[in-house]
């Protein structure tokens, strides 16, 4: 690996990744969502996450939060051991904490560390709980996920990545009646 030339190559994708966020935060536009989904740690460590993402994400948040844009960053998987260094880009928000097996984020955990610096979005898991589990594990599991979020600053319930392509439609009507009836409420 040559260090210093995916520097210089991180640096040019950044300014014109940034440029096109100012762009878009010309629109009509309430968030601009950065997907890093291979910047967990089944693909990077904390130490190359700080050298070799951190600071170009910081870089293209500056730049959208200068314009008075928010912004959250989408990371599958296996997040737990850099929830504060993504807390550190300035980000708005972090999606999706997947849970075990997926991912590896606890999101009673991840509110206690970042949960005042931004807000959280995710946490159903989609497969175990809403594809393979039954109604009664399901609503249990989203129950317990939104009295979680209620506990903390900032939280938006959805699926923890995309939803399972099996998951019934009757399933995603179940999560929708009950957030309609315990999902929405004011700290």
């Amino acid at each position: 690996m040559n260090p210093d030339k995916c520097k210089i190559i991180l640096e040019k994708f950044t300014v014109g990744i940034g440029d096109l966020a100012e762009e878009m935060c010309g629109c009509d536009i309430d968030a601009i969502k950065i997907s890093s989904p291979f910047a967990g740690m089944g693909f990077i460590s904390p130490e190359h996450y700080e050298e070799f993402v951190l600071p170009y994400e910081r870089a293209i948040i500056s730049r959208i939060r200068a314009k008075g844009k928010h912004l959250y960053i989408h990371t599958c998987g296996h997040i737990d051991d850099r929830l504060e260094l993504m807390r550190d880009s300035g980000a708005s928000g972090l999606e999706c904490l997947d849970p075990a097996p997926v991912g590896n984020v606890d999101l009673k955990n991840a509110f206690e560390r970042i949960g005042k610096s931004m807000f959280i979005k995710g946490n159903i898991d989609s497969v175990y709980s809403l594809f393979y589990g039954d109604d009664a594990k399901a609503e249990a599991d989203v129950l317990e996920i939104i009295e979680t979020g209620r506990r903390g600053d900032g939280f938006i319930l959805s699926t923890a990545c995309s939803i399972a392509p099996m998951v019934t439609a009757k399933r995603i009507e179940l999560l929708s009646r009950l957030v309609g009836k315990y999902g929405i409420y004011r700290p």
